[in-house]
């Protein structure tokens, strides 16, 4: 298969993937290619981030849904925390009408989970840290980076 690097352009950039924010366009060739693999653009749209990792890279995926581990979130929690441990690439989504400035229908990607710890070091809370894969829209609800309120100075260090 071959790939040009002619790419569709809407209002001045390009129309989907974009560049990052070092000037690096490989993105947006990776992209065109995974389309042209699965017939066109909009064959990628809306697809499962788990069978995008494994027709990109082979990488074994498993999926699961609130519903599938009895909407427990310490389970999730746990889960998401062994697959990071693990070395797996690990994402989730947003449904219908997501709050703080969240996408709706929107996938991220999970790159770190941690316990935060109160000063008699039980864990007083679970984060996750996500990252928008289009770099744009920002969470602004609780223990966002504008949170004074929640990040303490014990929590900071």
């Amino acid at each position: 298969m071959t790939v040009d690097d002619y790419l569709p352009w809407y209002g001045g950039s390009p129309a989907f993937a974009k560049r990052s924010n070092d000037g690096d366009f490989w993105m947006s060739i990776l992209e065109k290619t995974f389309a042209k693999m699965m017939g066109n653009y909009e064959a990628i749209g809306g697809g499962w981030q788990a069978e995008t990792w494994r027709i990109l890279n082979g990488a074994p995926t498993q999926f699961y849904t609130m519903q599938s581990i009895n909407y427990n979130s310490i389970t999730a929690f746990n889960t998401i925390v062994n697959a990071l441990k693990n070395g797996f690439m690990v994402g989730t989504d947003t449904s219908t009408n997501p709050p703080y400035g969240l996408v709706e229908g929107h996938a991220y990607s999970v790159v770190g989970a941690y316990n935060l710890r109160d000063t008699n070091g039980a864990i007083a809370h679970n984060l996750l840290r996500i990252r928008n894969p289009w770099g744009q829209d920002r969470y602004s609800g609780p223990w966002s980076d504008g949170d004074t309120s929640r990040w303490t100075s014990s929590f900071k260090s």
